[in-house]
């Protein structure tokens, strides 16, 4: 289900709805809101948006599938909900997207330590562990994680795929290729049966 979400990413289609719900033995169904490219908000579009929105927008698709597929799965009470079916032996691993509950500020310091040379030494290697190999989660300022829940969250993770890079006018172009090629292959058909 998740690599089928991603390749959608990959052909230029956003879900920006997703839930446990939508999805039919491994099958998405419903797509009641999705975004296409070419879009009128997306590149070349008349109400243009920045380059990252679509990448935003992959982005909430998969923390959504994070949050109500993969967590919902795992923390189902098997023996209340389904007392027939055989839970699952283990928990799902899968990740979508890095989750990060509390997105409080950007760069955390602990607080001030007791001034013993130990301390002082910890201290000052905390400073440098900041300031010379900074962990990506502490990077910043992020971007906006646009999303329909109304909710302001940090785009912590970029999506695999970038929904507004896919290239929709090469593929039409192979398409009206492949036409002339059906037609042409119609006419020599049509030329075989005439002689008959």
């Amino acid at each position: 289900m998740l690599s089928k979400l991603k390749a959608l990413h990959k052909c230029g289609i956003v879900v920006c709805d997703v839930h446990a719900d939508q999805w039919v033995d491994g099958v998405l169904v419903d797509f009641s809101t999705a975004m296409t490219i070419p879009h009128v908000y997306g590149p070349g579009g008349a109400l243009e948006r920045p380059s990252w929105t679509f990448a935003s927008l992959a982005a909430w698709d998969l923390r959504r599938f994070q949050d109500d597929v993969i967590d919902e799965w795992n923390e189902i009470d098997w023996a209340k909900n389904y007392p027939r079916v055989t839970p699952p032996k283990r928990k799902c691993k899968l990740g979508a997207y890095v989750v990060q509950k509390n997105q409080g500020p950007i760069l955390r310091r602990r607080p001030l330590l007791e001034s013993t040379a130990a301390s002082v030494a910890e201290q000052q290697g905390e400073w440098m562990r900041e300031r010379l190999r900074p962990r990506p989660v502490q990077h910043g300022p992020y971007l906006p994680l646009l999303n329909n829940a109304h909710l302001t969250l940090d785009l912590l993770e970029l999506p695999p795929y970038d929904p507004a890079k896919f290239d929709w006018m090469a593929l039409e172009a192979t398409i009206d290729a492949s036409g002339r090629r059906e037609k042409k292959m119609d006419r020599r058909g049509a030329d075989v049966k005439s002689k008959v």
